[in-house]
């Protein structure tokens, strides 16, 4: 017993390194466009006809303000992915903006037109299959 009072404060000391560089590991790991690239296709989804678009704080956030082309209620976006930002000037007022789950790309449909912008990464463009 009175070994394992000894080795206690070399066994947090030893426990607290080895968190350190777990967290310090976690940090410094590279988060790939692949990864943004894949979080955008399977986790994003909106279907709206733009009223209004914001860069609030002129980061990476935006806001997309709509109607919602289902049920014709309000509706709005909220993204920090830094990607659509890239677009926002893409988009004007009445657009109808599609984006479906699953997939990479955002759907842009205008009177007589129909815009789509694949999601690009360092110069890498992700094309729907």
């Amino acid at each position: 017993m009175q070994l394992s009072e000894q080795l206690k404060p070399y066994l947090i000391a030893f426990g607290m390194i080895i968190l350190s560089i777990l967290i310090l590991y976690k940090v410094t790991s590279k988060y790939t466009c692949d990864d943004g690239a894949n979080y955008f296709k399977d986790h994003v989804k909106f279907n709206l006809i733009l009223t209004k678009k914001e860069n609030p704080n002129k980061g990476r956030e935006v806001d997309l303000y709509g109607i919602d082309l289902y049920n014709n209620e309000p509706t709005d976006f909220h993204d920090e992915n830094g990607w659509i930002k890239e677009n926002i000037d893409k988009f004007i007022k009445s657009d109808t903006l599609i984006k479906e789950k699953g997939k990479y790309s955002i759907i842009i449909k205008r009177t007589n037109k129909v815009i789509t912008i694949p999601y690009e990464c360092d110069e890498k463009r992700y094309i729907d299959k």
